[in-house]
């Protein structure tokens, strides 16, 4: 019994369900290049917002009490890090808000540049600003 199931192991691990790519396989079909694209590009991204959060300031408005408020910022950089375009897709309410989030922008610019590995030339962005005055 013992020798039957390692049998069946033996051949699940050469099927089709049970198969394994071997490294030279990933490396001639680009699998295993593109996860690494992949992970550098979510590393950006992740990058470009803590920089933009970064030069976040919150406006003080005279008659603040509570007042919430989120822009969406959308915006392209390139691989230098430099934005080419910028415009605010859903303003808030409350203009110093708008302005503050632009005056952001602006302040982070230039961003950081891309790594090597990623394969495009610009990149879009679109990221909400939330203000919360207390």
């Amino acid at each position: 019994m013992a020798q039957r199931a390692t049998k069946e192991t033996q051949s699940g691990l050469k099927g089709t369900n049970g198969s394994k790519k071997s490294a030279d396989t990933r490396k001639e079909t680009g699998t295993a290049n593109s996860a690494a694209v992949a992970n550098a590009e979510q590393q950006y991204d992740y990058l470009v917002r803590q920089h933009l959060l970064s030069h976040k300031r919150t406006p003080k408005l005279l008659n603040s009490g509570r007042t919430r408020g989120a822009v969406t910022l959308h915006f392209i950089l390139n691989k230098e890090g430099k934005v080419i375009k910028a415009e605010i897709t859903n303003p808030s309410r409350i203009k110093a808000f708008n302005k503050a989030a632009v005056k952001m922008l602006a302040h982070a610019n230039p961003f950081p540049k891309a790594p090597s590995e990623v394969t495009w030339s610009q990149r879009d962005f679109r990221i909400v600003i939330t203000y919360d005055i207390r």
